[in-house]
């Protein structure tokens, strides 16, 4: 009997409490990962912060469904500082996308928020 046979043939039982303990583990026992900040993302947030209730930001969505998994996030968190700090955000886009993830990013923002 070669290893895949014997593995195949053990009880369901034993495999899940297997998958069970590995997840479990890093849930009782986190790694504690350190996070280091970019020094762009710092200057970013500087001059968001450094903003005042009714600025202007004109805030570009240029970024396709390939790569919006990724951005998306991005934008949705820099849209929402920015509309906590009560500044007046207009968006625009280059590409055919934009407005239609600029409708995204404010229907999110909107349902979050209330």
């Amino acid at each position: 009997m070669t290893f895949w046979e014997k593995l195949q043939s053990l009880d369901r039982r034993i495999i899940y409490w297997v998958v069970f303990i590995c997840l479990a583990i890093p849930m009782l026992r986190p790694m504690g990962i350190p996070l280091s900040i970019n020094s762009t993302t710092r200057a970013l947030y500087d001059v968001v912060e450094s903003l005042k209730p009714g600025d202007r930001v004109l805030f570009s969505i240029d970024y396709t469904a390939l790569v919006a998994p990724e951005t998306h996030p991005q934008a949705e968190a820099i849209c929402r500082h920015l509309f906590r700090k009560g500044v007046k955000v207009a968006f625009y886009g280059y590409i055919e996308e934009g407005p239609m993830f600029a409708e995204r990013l404010i229907n999110d923002i909107a349902i979050k928020q209330f």
